[in-house]
């Protein structure tokens, strides 16, 4: 795996657009690495929402990433809002979810308004389906936030 400091970096230095097709490679490459070493992984998904300084939001959750993620966790800003982050190594389920909850709390009590969304790699799967499967996962939290009473039919 590689450092999350570097990534970031990285990130920093490479416009949104080049990054997101780095970030594609860097989870097909990520994959195989995996499977060659049969270490657990999960993708967890971080959006933010819009405010009335999204830059400054994007840059407070950059550095409170940088200080709650390990270093062998990669982490990548695909959007001006959302970032992905590969947790690796994952021991299960359970420390799963216990990481994702401990970060969705330090960005609320940072009052950095997000959603945030998780997936456990499956056996075999690649990445890129397990990130897929956490931005669907994002996209029900943040519909809940903004439609608290779910769908009316009219």
């Amino acid at each position: 795996m590689s450092n999350q400091h570097q990534t970031r970096t990285t990130a920093e230095r490479t416009p949104l657009a080049s990054t997101s097709s780095a970030w594609f490679d860097a989870l097909v490459s990520e994959t195989t690495k995996l499977e060659q070493l049969g270490v657990h992984a999960a993708m967890l998904s971080v959006r933010l929402r819009p405010s009335d300084d999204t830059t400054r939001a994007a840059a407070q959750a950059r550095t409170l990433f940088g200080l709650i993620l390990r270093p062998t966790d990669r982490l990548d800003q695909t959007t001006p809002i959302s970032f992905s982050v590969l947790l690796a190594p994952q021991q299960d389920l359970a420390e799963t979810i216990h990481l994702s909850n401990q970060i969705a709390e330090a960005l609320a009590k940072a009052n950095i308004d997000a959603s945030t969304g998780f997936a456990q790699r499956r056996p075999q799967e690649s990445l890129l389906d397990t990130w897929a499967r956490a931005e669907a996962e994002l996209d029900r939290a943040a519909y809940r936030v903004e439609h608290p009473n779910g769908l009316t039919i009219s």
